[in-house]
């Protein structure tokens, strides 16, 4: 009933209530009304029929009454005839019928009819009296006068009977019509009270269909006040309650699709926080890797193992392009596939394959779908690739190769992992041309290191031919010399002279080297007293230093011997040159570079030739000698 109740307006619920109330409370008041009505309109009819029933018996009686006193007149000879006696008598049977055709009794019309005819019999009588009289017979109409007077007594005493009857009928009349006059208030209170008991369970019910569905509304307002955004409220009909508990459930599924929206949102924006993240950390380890890392091929082969375990990649591999930039070869590459196609010398055309492509196009490309990418070329050994990338390797201006990422998975790269992928190959780019600047800077660094030790051996053989000591100690000196220096050092000092480092020969001895720009110079020999004990760690450092001062020391000097004999060597030949430019005769000139150059280099001849060409013009060679 309630569901029923449900599929009504709350104000149609409202309304039809207070209407069935008043529908019940109007049909009852004019039942009651009616039936007041009738009950009163059948009293007064038996009241209104009795009463004129009673006035005609009444007036029937009278009649009778007369009759018999104008009898009794006519019998003392008051009047002469019996007229108005017998004409007494036709009335009150006039009236007895009136009687008879107002009352519905049967009883009452049989006494009514026997009346009637006792009537009939007295007005006999009558006429039979008056007979009799004019016979003269005086002893008959003496017994027809008393059985005339007993015959009116008769009619009036039935005529009081009647009377006394229909009274008696209007009581019971009254008292019947009374009875059922309460029995029906008392249906009808009833009724009315039936009427109030449905109407109160109808007001139950329309405060049952309103107060429940608000009760659900409340606590689903209360559970989705709590968080449970998945709250639904019952609906069960199509009243106003019903429209905002659908309304409810509407926003309560709208607001729990936003926000698992946006809690997948949250998410997503999380992953892909975290995945930058990672590509960050990834940039981040492969720039520190880059700074620290001097070796090309160690910095490509960790730079591609740290690209894959950051982005969790199903294969990452670095391509350089050959010194004819013909081809992308591979440098590095991860897992077994990487170590067989390394093995194996793998490489791809430039220009061919994404790797070719990204070179030549200097841009990243991505295959979001790898085995519909027409540009990529598929390797036997990476089976698994589902998405790839690859990446130009871009430094100064140039691209030396590229990089390329594969995964197992669709859809793996996206612009922003290109972007952060991009800025690590360029970085890479950089770091791998800077350690090969290192290597070449490495390798041109010790050329001219053992240039410059070349040269500084050179000229200190020069200095130990030119003079100098081969060593110094107590006891004598020894001149520098390759004879002397091979006869007169130790093995101890030839051995530390060679292998450029500390030798010892026993507890005491010592041979230290010393080193001028890495190269070995000279020795020092050192013996400590028998009584003197091993060498320290603390002396050996003292030693070393010093060592090492004496070195830069000498060689200092060195240099500022070099330096002086440049300056003289200059000074001469700004003076050489000073007498050349002295005259603008080509003989004088000639002359006097002769003269210069024999004399500079302590020459034993100089001469000077012109060409055949000047010859033929008077030009003649110029000559001096010792």
């Amino acid at each position: 009933m309630t569901d029923f109740l449900r599929r009504l307006s709350v104000r149609q619920r409202i309304f039809g209530g207070f209407l069935l109330l008043i529908l019940l409370t109007a049909a009852s008041l004019p039942v009651f009304i009616f039936d007041h009505n009738s009950l009163n309109a059948q009293l007064q009819q038996v009241v209104d029929v009795d009463a004129q029933a009673e006035r005609l018996l009444l007036s029937a009686a009278v009649r009778v009454a007369a009759s018999r006193a104008n009898l009794l007149r006519y019998l003392r000879d008051t009047v002469p005839s019996p007229y108005e006696a017998a004409d007494d008598v036709v009335r009150a049977l006039d009236y007895l019928t009136q009687v008879q055709a107002l009352l519905d009794d049967p009883t009452q019309q049989q006494r009514v009819r026997q009346l009637i005819e006792n009537l009939g019999q007295y007005s006999t009588l009558i006429e039979d009296i008056q007979v009799v009289r004019s016979s003269g017979d005086m002893t008959r109409v003496a017994a027809l006068e008393l059985q005339s007077q007993r015959l009116g007594n008769d009619i009036g005493v039935q005529i009081e009977r009647v009377v006394v009857q229909s009274q008696q009928r209007v009581v019971t009349a009254n008292a019947t019509l009374t009875a059922q006059s309460h029995q029906r208030l008392m249906l009808i209170i009833g009724v009315m009270a039936g009427a109030l008991v449905i109407s109160v369970l109808l007001a139950l019910l329309v405060e049952r269909s309103i107060s429940r569905p608000v009760a659900e509304l409340r606590v689903g307002a209360e559970s989705f006040a709590q968080g449970n955004l998945r709250t639904t409220i019952p609906v069960a009909g199509s009243d106003e309650l019903s429209l905002l508990a659908q309304t409810f459930n509407r926003m309560a599924g709208d607001l729990a699709t936003s926000y698992a929206e946006l809690e997948e949102r949250v998410d997503q924006r999380t992953r892909d926080l975290a995945r930058r993240s990672a590509y960050l950390l990834a940039a981040a380890d492969v720039s520190r890797a880059a700074t620290a890392i001097l070796d090309a091929d160690r910095l490509i082969q960790q730079s591609v193992e740290i690209i894959r375990d950051r982005f969790q990649l199903y294969y990452v591999g670095l391509f350089l392009v050959d010194a004819g930039g013909e081809w992308a070869v591979l440098r590095a590459g991860t897992g077994e596939a990487g170590r067989i196609m390394l093995a194996r010398g793998h490489r791809i055309r430039v220009g061919e394959g994404m790797i070719g492509w990204s070179i030549v196009n200097v841009q990243a490309r991505i295959a979001a779908q790898a085995a519909s990418d027409e540009v990529r070329k598929a390797t036997a050994e990476l089976p698994e690739t589902r998405s790839e990338a690859a990446v130009p390797l871009r430094s100064r201006g140039r691209v030396i190769g590229a990089l390329t990422v594969q995964d197992d998975e669709y859809d793996a790269f996206d612009d922003a992992a290109v972007a952060v992928l991009q800025v690590m190959a360029d970085q890479l780019a950089v770091a791998i041309d800077n350690a090969r600047l290192y290597a070449e800077s490495q390798s041109t660094l010790e050329a001219l290191r053992s240039a410059s030790g070349e040269i500084t051996r050179s000229a200190w053989e020069k200095i130990s031919r030119g003079k100098g000591f081969a060593g110094v100690g107590e006891g004598g000196v020894v001149a520098l010399g390759t004879t002397a220096l091979d006869a007169g050092w130790q093995p101890d000092m030839l051995q530390a002279a060679r292998a450029g480092e500390i030798t010892r020969v026993d507890a005491q001895d010592l041979a230290v080297p010393i080193k001028s720009r890495d190269a070995v110079i000279g020795v020092v020999r050192l013996s400590k007293p028998e009584t003197g004990g091993d060498w320290t760690a603390q002396e050996l450092n003292m030693v070393n230093v010093l060592v090492d001062r004496l070195g830069v020391t000498l060689e200092s000097a060195r240099l500022y011997e070099d330096t002086q004999q440049r300056a003289a060597t200059e000074r001469l030949l700004a003076d050489a040159t000073a007498r050349i430019r002295s005259t603008l005769d080509v003989d004088a000139v000639l002359r006097t570079a002769v003269q210069e150059l024999r004399r500079l280099l302590a020459l034993d001849a100089a001469e000077v030739y012109m060409g055949p060409e000047l010859v033929t013009e008077g030009l003649d060679a110029y000559s001096e000698s010792v």
